[in-house]
């Protein structure tokens, strides 16, 4: 008896498990989380005002109730979906088009139930015809729902990539 399609398929099965396992790790789901939410951010040319509202509540979707900010030099402290909304959507309409592109992405869980992002986030967006490009490390802490399968963003910060002595 050739025992080698017998070989092939136990392999292709232990595979196909580790693949699913890994595809549905909490880690591979943080990720797209925020890869999800990220997306709701961004903003194609020539988009109607309903379609920026549905991106605007998506995006308010991903945070927990209360989350906090602590984004230098534009908010600092805690918010509610609807201020992550309507500034959303505020955000959206001064710009003609908005990219994210996110890298460095690394994620860890300090505790049950929590986990920790690092990222930087490339964005591009074009206002009155200038395009500008912004580029910040951020640290997002995600809250596990209720429902243990999805994550909610509860924190979100800059980081300085640079610190110097003295400087504030």
């Amino acid at each position: 008896m050739n025992i080698r399609p017998l070989l092939f398929l136990a392999a292709a099965v232990l595979l196909l498990f580790g693949g699913w396992k890994l595809l549905n790790s909490d880690t591979a789901r943080v990720r797209r989380t925020l890869r999800a939410a990220v997306r709701t951010l961004e903003k194609e040319s020539q988009e109607s005002a309903l379609i920026g509202a549905v991106a605007a509540q998506q995006a308010a979707a991903y945070f927990t109730e209360t989350p906090i900010l602590e984004i230098r030099g534009v908010r600092e402290g805690e918010i509610t979906r609807d201020e992550i909304r309507y500034g959303v959507a505020y955000a959206r309409a001064q710009v003609s088009r908005a990219e994210i592109t996110l890298s460095d992405l690394s994620v860890t869980f300090p505790e049950d139930g929590r986990a920790e992002a690092g990222l930087t986030a490339h964005l591009r967006a074009t206002a009155a015809g200038e395009t500008t490009d912004w580029i910040q490390e951020f640290k997002v802490g995600l809250t596990r729902a209720a429902e243990g399968r999805l994550w909610h963003i509860s924190r979100v910060a800059t980081v300085d990539a640079v610190q110097w002595p003295g400087v504030d």
